[in-house]
């Protein structure tokens, strides 16, 4: 149980840090379509800043925005497929990028249409959102999978 706990922990860490990349990388590609100079060290210090202010500076720190769907979508996956599904990666995949993309659709009707998460206000922003919730519901998928899944 334990340790599972510490595989969600770890699967939303890395969506965090997916969704930052993929915020911070359509900002700067918008200011580089303005024709605004980018460069690695440009990328480098807005990436680590926007790491540290979205997760501790922001009245609402985007881990626990991500991690409270991510986790409840594949705990909920894994307590659903113990008996159902042979190959568990499909499932844990889809549940984590179903949780982003619900995160992503429904966050801004709590929010009065207010968009949190920048790089999601497009519909590729959303996408992408959505691809880093699959890629963390297969990082799960494999961490489960390689401790044999034989607890809850």
């Amino acid at each position: 149980m334990i340790r599972t706990f510490f595989d969600l922990l770890l699967a939303a860490l890395v969506v965090t840090i997916l969704v930052v990349v993929v915020s911070t990388s359509s900002n700067l590609l918008w200011l580089s379509s303005l024709n605004m100079p980018i460069d690695f060290n440009l990328v480098t210090s807005t990436f680590l800043k926007d790491v540290v202010g979205m997760n501790f500076n922001s009245q609402i720190p985007l881990y626990l925005l991500i991690s409270i769907p991510l986790i409840l979508f594949l705990f909920c996956t894994k307590l659903i497929s113990r008996k159902i599904w042979m190959n568990r990666t499909f499932p844990y995949v889809l549940a984590g990028g179903m949780s982003m993309l619900f995160l992503m659709i429904f966050l801004p009707f709590a929010l009065d249409n207010l968009e949190p998460i920048s790089g999601s206000r497009t519909n590729i922003g959303k996408l992408c959102m959505t691809m880093c919730g699959c890629l963390g519901g297969y990082i799960y998928s494999l961490m489960q999978t390689s401790k044999g899944e034989n607890e809850i």
